[in-house]
């Protein structure tokens, strides 16, 4: 969510109140009234849907865009990491505009870092994470075994705007993988799987929460609190937010 807004900056709203029928969940508009630090509230232009209106702070995003990592490990690949990917690709598709979606299979962590640096670090806000995962680290066809705290350095540049690292691979939700990846990226929000998890139950949990974070405009850790509650078999994603559990 964005803080520090200020008049006449455009960011896009999902929250108002309208009939949204387009092929994204959001209106892209701009801060009509200075914000000031104690406020909660702000008017935005409506576009060519009436006047003004007004949102909470809470609500706005100043950037969206998401990127998709599936990490390959061949034996797989056709069962479940593609299939996956596709699923996930497909519901993004219904919530964001064109150009804010990517979606990538690597097969290296040599392959992850090149694809982060050179085209996705500046467009994505929020990073999903496809894979096979363990308690310190993920699994990658070419390169192996991979520890945490090198796959979050993968991510880390100074000019990278993502900061929520969603990770649908197994028992990432551990402290020893969750703690060493955010403390080497620039991730403030990680959620993962505590436990092993279906593919299936993998990708109703991603999508339910976007659907809270993006279509109700809810905040990180409520939308994440509503995809918990709606999760089935018992499965339990964790919530950590600048390294600490919450």
């Amino acid at each position: 969510m964005a803080k520090g807004l200020k008049k006449d900056e455009k960011v896009p709203l999902n929250r108002l109140g309208l009939d949204r029928v387009t092929e994204s969940a959001f209106l892209h508009t701009e801060v009509l009234a200075d914000v000031q630090p104690k406020e909660r509230s702000v008017t935005v232009d409506l576009r060519n849907n009436g006047a003004t209106g007004t949102v909470a702070t809470s609500a706005v995003h100043r950037h969206i865009g998401v990127c998709i990592y599936a990490i390959g490990d061949v034996t797989s690949e056709l069962s479940l990491i593609e299939p996956l990917r596709k699923s996930i690709v497909q519901y993004c598709r219904l919530l964001l505009p064109y150009d804010a979606l990517r979606s990538r299979t690597v097969r290296s962590l040599e392959e992850l870092r090149k694809c982060w640096a050179d085209h996705d670090h500046c467009g994505c806000s929020h990073v999903v994470i496809i894979g096979h995962g363990g308690e310190d680290g993920l699994t990658f066809a070419v390169s192996g075994h991979v520890a945490a705290s090198e796959i979050g350095s993968a991510f880390k540049l100074q000019t990278s705007v993502a900061s929520t690292f969603i990770s649908l691979c197994c028992k990432t939700g551990y402290a020893s993988f969750a703690q060493n990846f955010t403390k080497s990226s620039n991730c403030n929000i990680f959620i993962a799987p505590y436990h092993a998890v279906h593919g299936a139950i993998a990708c109703q949990f991603l999508q339910t929460y976007l659907a809270h974070h993006f279509l109700d405009g809810k905040t990180f850790k409520v939308a994440y609190n509503k995809a918990q509650a709606d999760i089935p078999s018992g499965v339990q994603f964790r919530f950590w937010e600048n390294g600490k559990l919450k």
